[in-house]
């Protein structure tokens, strides 16, 4: 499905183009520094390399994308001791996993795999590796330095391994602390993680954001009502059958960091139900229905027995009903799957059935694209967000409309080869090899046939015509159908 939805036309910019993007140039440009542009993604060197070497093909990073979650299922087998149907089938009915899957590409996708793989681990009692598979989730994005750190406490407590939880306690939040207050900014201009803590999530700095649910908890609950995040969580909890996660909350404490980073957050993307943020959830809470079930089960049996209004509950059918009828609403409401109602009755472009049929115009666009739009990877584009595709992606500068129109984009460049100067710089906080290129788009390709966005937030037709009238001031249309066009930068 995320192939099929890619070659129709129907993937963004915002992310699947700009990961398509890093990976092309981080190594054909030797521009390493995209791996820390707004986050720290550690593990994109590697899928660059592979990508510079074996292939060049956004098929390929969407098809290992859902491999990778897809192999969650190998651990979850081995995870259940009974039941394996059961837990395999809540799995694949989770919404989190299905936005995951469908929704372009992100790293974050490998938080899935790897935190199964941890708490395989800890299952196996093989510590050692845990902390090893552990230490590795924070390169995916610096956020997950907080989850190592909250893996560090779970190991602590549920293998009795308190100084190897203690060194990933520590080690998850130097990672964190390093990325957002050093590295990131370095590389990134415009960055300040001070700023964005104080700007984008309650309670202002680091610190004070932790403590902002407990020295201000009826804030805290008043916001989560006054938001929808009542829905996420609503949404989030009715996913792995109500309650009986909550049998077995030990396997909860990896996913605390992300549920604050969301219910703290002023940003509605980040508490949004769809979208990549619910990666580091899926796990702990898979593992958390797994062992909690049969608890749930017993508690059922022994609430039956001692309340005759309660009997059915000693009905393991109707109970295993209960379970699975918030399961299965909340993939149908929820879901961008084929069973879901955004597929079927066209709420969202993205992901309804048409999204993934190929049409005849889709494949014009295709030959305008590549007619009027030469392949050389110098030559910049800006594009509609929501019309992503590989031949324009491969290619140094690739921005999503309007950035590179009106005025020019402030791409960093490192003033150096050496990358022994390059970390002394950064150690130093020394900023003197980093110097700022103004980047104009050379072409424009906008479709009013598609969601209308500007830059990665979508606009209504007025302000996107006024976007589009003022673009005309610098460029000439070289191709024009049916809402589709084409620009080149006047001379």
């Amino acid at each position: 499905m995320p192939v099929l939805k890619y070659f129709c036309l129907n993937s963004s910019i915002f992310d699947l183009g700009i990961f398509i993007n890093h990976s092309f140039t981080i190594f054909s440009h030797q521009e390493f520094y995209r791996s820390f542009l707004g986050h720290s993604h550690l593990l994109s060197f590697l899928y660059s390399l592979l990508f510079h070497l074996f292939f060049k093909s956004p098929y390929v990073l969407l098809l290992s994308q859902s491999l990778a979650i897809l192999s969650s299922l190998l651990f979850i087998y081995t995870l259940s001791e009974q039941y394996k149907k059961l837990h395999t089938t809540v799995f694949l009915l989770c919404y989190a996993v299905w936005y995951n899957a469908l929704f372009d590409f992100h790293y974050d996708h490998l938080a899935i795999p790897l935190t199964f793989c941890f708490y395989w681990l800890v299952h196996k009692e093989q510590y050692n590796k845990a902390l090893l598979c552990a230490s590795i989730i924070p390169f995916i994005k610096e956020p997950f330095g907080l989850v190592a750190a909250f893996m560090g406490i779970y190991l602590a407590l549920k293998g009795k391994k308190y100084l190897p939880g203690l060194f990933l306690f520590v080690y998850g939040l130097a990672y964190f602390y390093v990325s957002t207050r050093y590295v990131i900014p370095y590389f990134s201009p415009g960055y300040s993680a001070g700023e964005t803590l104080s700007t984008h999530f309650l309670g202002g700095g680091f610190i004070d954001s932790a403590l902002y649910p407990f020295v201000h908890f009826f804030d805290f609950v008043k916001d989560i009502f006054g938001t929808t995040k009542w829905l996420y969580l609503a949404i989030l909890f009715a996913s792995f059958g109500g309650i009986v996660f909550l049998f077995s909350p030990l396997e909860l404490i990896p996913a605390i960091p992300v549920l604050g980073i969301s219910l703290l957050s002023t940003l509605d993307n980040y508490y949004g139900y769809a979208n990549h943020y619910t990666a580091g959830l899926v796990a702990p809470f898979m593992v958390a229905f797994i062992y909690g079930l049969p608890k749930f089960f017993l508690w059922c049996d022994y609430t039956g027995k001692r309340m005759p209004c309660l009997a059915w509950l000693k009905n393991r059918r109707h109970v295993l009903v209960m379970i699975f009828i918030p399961i299965v609403l909340s993939h149908i409401l929820f879901s961008p799957s084929p069973f879901s109602r955004f597929f079927w009755f066209h709420k969202v472009p993205a992901y309804d059935i048409s999204a993934y049929i190929p049409s005849e115009r889709t494949q014009n666009i295709k030959n305008a694209l590549k007619k009027y739009i030469p392949k050389d990877p110098e030559i910049s584009v800006s594009s509609q967000n929501t019309l992503n595709w590989g031949y324009l992606a491969k290619r140094r500068y690739y921005f999503s409309y309007p950035m590179g129109v009106t005025e020019p984009v402030k791409m960093p460049w490192i003033d150096s080869d050496s990358i022994f100067e390059i970390l002394h710089s950064l150690i130093i906080n020394d900023k003197s090899i980093i110097k700022t290129k103004h980047i104009f788009a050379d072409y424009v390709v906008v479709d009013f046939q598609r969601p209308l966005y500007l830059i990665d937030k979508q606009a209504t037709r007025e302000e996107f015509k006024s976007y589009f009238q003022e673009t005309l001031k610098y460029y000439k249309i070289i191709y024009n159908h049916d809402g589709f066009y084409i620009m080149q930068r006047k001379k």
